[in-house]
């Protein structure tokens, strides 16, 4: 909190200073959350900030100038750190959550066997969680995103199995 918004989309808002890989993630994930990127002088908020080695250093503004955000984000990949700058940027805005690091599970189908990928909501970061080779279903999240669970036909009738993402041990059936 600590300043008034009438949280009314579109949200204009500037961004200055972060190389061009930095600036389009951020782009992207703001005017996926209801803003529109403009000129300093007619924006609402102004994002500015530079890659330092491996560390963003992002600060947010009001138009007035007072400063709402100012980390420095590390200990992970430049996307990953951009989306969290984004995040934090938004719950600001708003006062509700970005979506920006959310993943999501799907099941890929090839020729009648399936496996499970997991991606950054932007389509970026593309993993493959499961290599079972056999029919796969209905991925879910559960216990703090660090769990998959699915169901799988390897054994001959529909079983759920759950994949720990968090150290990639592999698949336990439940």
């Amino acid at each position: 909190g600590g300043f008034t918004n009438d949280k009314s989309l579109p949200i204009p808002v500037s961004i200055e200073g972060f190389p061009p890989e930095i600036t389009a993630i951020l782009t992207f994930d703001l005017k996926v959350a209801g803003c529109i990127i403009g000129p300093e002088g007619e924006s609402q908020f102004r994002l500015n900030g530079k890659l330092n080695g491996s560390k963003i250093e992002g600060h947010l503004t009001d138009a007035a100038g007072k400063s709402l955000i100012s980390k420095v984000y590390q200990g992970a990949k430049t996307r990953t750190l951009t989306h969290a700058f984004a995040n934090d940027v938004i719950l600001k805005a708003t006062g509700t959550p970005g979506i920006a690091s959310t993943r999501v599970a799907f099941k890929n189908r090839n020729r009648g066997k399936g496996e499970i990928f997991i991606m950054d909501y932007d389509g970026h970061g593309l993993v493959q969680a499961t290599r079972d080779g056999s029919i796969v279903a209905a991925p879910s999240w559960g216990i703090g995103n660090r769990y998959l669970f699915y169901t799988l036909y390897a054994l001959g009738n529909p079983d759920i199995f759950s994949h720990n993402l968090s150290n990639e041990i592999g698949r336990a059936h439940v």
